[in-house]
């Protein structure tokens, strides 16, 4: 017998018959009580007739008590087998295969264990799944396991119906500090979970995330979720999100503003974007403007030691006024490449690029170096403190030097 459970996930409630270990933390505290069965009632009998219920699940136990302090944002059923599905389209990616269904609604398969679908209707309000028992996964690495598989699935269908309610997964690591959030987000390798911890060895903080936070964009919220990464992270938290830190390796420390529109622009690729549905990618391009204008973003300049961290908390919480204010940024156009050819550094562009440029800028160790830092949007003085960091040479000579390069490379076309 189905026992049906209440969950929590940002301001919203999930009712669902059973779902895998890692939600287990998001389960309501009033789980199994004669008043989640009296609210379970009310909800499903009195206030919406049959067809809202059938046409609005959003409807149910709307923010009416305290014991469930937000709105029914989805209902998840388990199956015993999957129907016939009648597939229009489909999109293929790493690990899910996403299908667009006759009927309107979508297909999700993991592409590594085919047992396992979840299917949704259109608007990701209800949404039903199999999969096999996972009693044998004992011992695995949970990300071998079907629990982690099934978590999968099911976080694109929560994320994407989830977007409809403002909310916004960031790919960063997340960690609370006395009551507040910091995101550190940058591209994959950077270091994000590096200086996650060394905040928290240094500081005390606590890891909130640490693959992708839910934002709730509106409100400057950001909420723990159960499909973590490899960290395995399932803190059921909500806390005000102070800012979103985008991490750039370096010697010194230091704190710059991001401008919203670059802040924009970084965002749309470390977000959830649902490709396959142009309502809900469209959506998440909204809730993009509405965090970047809710939420302050700056660039950490820093190393990944404690005494770093250190610094960087002081500056942030303790001293605003020591952040650099907003500057103009360039970066080599994604066109571009590096490569290193018989002996000779050349920045060339890619092969399947159809810039106007077929020849090849022949670079030295320095200007290598500053094309690396480029490849992500960066200030002319920013620029600068990372060449004295690693070179010995005075700011005067750096950035005569620098300007001249910018040149160059503008004459090429080669800035973006």
């Amino acid at each position: 017998m189905n026992v049906t459970r209440y969950y929590k996930i940002a301001d919203y409630i999930i009712k669902a018959q059973e779902l895998p270990a890692p939600f287990e933390g998001f389960m309501l505290e009033c789980q199994g009580t004669q008043d989640c069965a009296n609210l379970a009632g009310t909800a499903m009998s009195g206030g919406l007739d049959a067809a809202a219920q059938e046409t609005s699940p959003s409807g149910y136990l709307d923010a009416h008590s305290a014991a469930f302090p937000g709105t029914i944002a989805m209902e998840i059923v388990r199956c015993e087998a999957a129907p016939e599905f009648k597939v229009k389209s489909s999109f293929n990616y790493p690990d899910v295969k996403v299908s667009v269904l006759a009927d309107g609604g979508w297909l999700f398969e993991s592409t590594s264990y085919n047992e396992i679908k979840v299917w949704t209707n259109a608007d990701y309000t209800r949404m039903w799944y199999t999969a096999p028992e996972d009693a044998d996964d004992e011992g695995k690495f949970y990300l071998q396991t079907v629990s982690y598989k099934l978590s999968h699935l099911l976080r694109c269908v929560i994320e994407s119906r989830l977007l409809f309610e403002k909310a916004l997964p960031l790919h960063s690591a997340c960690i609370n500090i006395n009551g507040e959030a910091i995101c550190f987000s940058g591209n994959s390798g950077v270091g994000k979970s590096t200086r996650a911890q060394a905040w928290i060895d240094a500081i005390g903080a606590e890891l909130i995330s640490g693959d992708r936070p839910m934002i709730l964009t509106d409100k400057g919220m950001v909420c723990g979720v159960p499909w973590d990464g490899k960290e395995g992270c399932f803190n059921p938290k909500n806390l005000p999100l102070k800012a979103v830190v985008v991490v750039r390796r370096a010697l010194f420390t230091k704190v710059r503003k991001m401008h919203p529109k670059e802040a924009r622009e970084f965002i749309l690729n470390q977000c959830f974007l649902p490709m396959w549905d142009n309502a809900a990618a469209f959506k998440a391009m909204e809730n993009v403007m509405l965090l970047t204008a809710n939420v302050p973003f700056y660039y950490l300049f820093s190393d990944r030691d404690e005494a770093s961290a250190l610094k960087a908390r002081d500056i942030i919480f303790n001293h605003p006024e020591q952040i650099h204010d907003v500057s103009g940024t360039a970066r080599l156009r994604k066109d571009f490449e590096i490569s290193h050819i018989n002996g000779d550094i050349l920045c060339h562009k890619k092969k399947k690029s159809k810039v106007n440029f077929d020849g090849a800028l022949q670079l030295n160790d320095v200007s290598e170096f500053i094309l690396n830092q480029m490849k992500e949007r960066i200030s002319t003085e920013d620029l600068v403190d990372l060449i004295l960091s690693e070179y010995d040479v005075d700011r005067e000579t750096a950035a005569a030097d620098l300007e001249e390069l910018l040149k160059v490379l503008e004459s090429y076309g080669m800035l973006g």
